[in-house]
């Protein structure tokens, strides 16, 4: 009893769902907002539905980043297969069970979102396994932003029975905002991934990687703004809103002084330890605009 109790607990970890915590949220959001606030009791299937889906990302993550995870002792730690504490077959026949039961009761309970679910799998899928999209510059950061942004937000949408037209303008924030969460995950990674020899955008782009990170910051900061204020659809509004927009996000952080010397932002260790914490201000904002649509 207590060897499987064991085994249980190992599967539960090496599908890290609590690293996709984040993603799961992103799909609940879709789902609230469409559904007005509406808590039903099909929710928790749903919640369900999409938990499989996240661990099946990260699972099948773990079995194709095995040979690179070895590498590092923090990412061999959160990496069972990695670490020897599953076997590489173990990983990868849990993967698709996780994967099949996610299909499965999405075609039985929400077959309107079968799609969208099978689009993911599929996508999430190949951002890790050959072709391997995690590798190739750009695509990275463009499947990310699908499997991981946009697609698990209008599956909640179809699920709750809502017209995906309706919410274009967010559905781009959150694709943005999930190409920014990546690369921001690359910029973290960037001498381990350099190292291992894998090519992300961040290891492509090299000494342009900030000037592209803080160029995400101010498209997602834009739409933001367009979703609590409507004036910015206009063509003038949006212009002069852009354009204020990448002056304050996007291009004074470069090399501007009072953002990088002055001693409350950056050097106040309750708020920053390095540049990038700066971008956490970012998801902050992100998760309280996001909240007022549904609130």
């Amino acid at each position: 009893m207590n060897t499987t109790a064991a085994k249980v607990k190992t599967f539960l970890k090496f599908t890290r769902i609590l690293d996709g915590k984040g993603y799961v949220f992103i799909a609940i959001f879709g789902y609230l907002l469409a559904s007005g606030f509406r808590v039903e009791t099909i929710l928790p299937i749903f919640l369900f539905v999409v938990i499989l889906y996240v661990a099946f990302a990260f699972a099948i993550n773990n079995c194709y980043d095995m040979d690179t995870d070895s590498m590092s002792r923090t990412k061999r730690e959160k990496n069972l297969i990695a670490s020897g504490k599953l076997s590489l077959r173990e990983g990868k026949l849990f993967s698709y069970v996780l994967a099949f039961s996610g299909f499965l009761l999405t075609a039985l309970i929400f077959p309107h979102g079968l799609v969208i679910y099978v689009s993911m799998l599929i996508l999430s899928y190949f951002y890790s396994a050959p072709p391997r999209l995690k590798g190739i510059p750009v695509a990275d950061m463009l499947s990310h932003g699908l499997f991981f942004g946009i697609l698990p937000f209008l599956f909640g949408i179809l699920c709750a029975g809502g017209n995906i037209k309706e919410y274009v303008l967010i559905s781009i924030s959150i694709f943005f905002y999930s190409c920014f969460l990546e690369f921001k995950n690359h910029l973290e990674d960037f001498e381990y991934d350099r190292d291992a020899g894998v090519k992300t955008s961040a290891v492509w782009l090299g000494e342009r990687r900030r000037h592209v990170m803080y160029g995400l910051c101010a498209i997602h900061v834009i739409t933001l703004f367009m979703l609590i204020n409507p004036v910015f659809l206009t063509v003038e509004r949006f212009t002069i809103g852009g354009v204020l927009t990448c002056g304050i996000v996007g291009i004074l952080p470069f090399k501007n002084k009072f953002l990088f010397k002055n001693k409350f932002l950056f050097k106040n260790k309750f708020l920053f330890k390095n540049k990038l914490r700066y971008l956490r201000v970012i998801d902050l904002l992100t998760v309280i605009i996001y909240g007022l649509r549904i609130l």
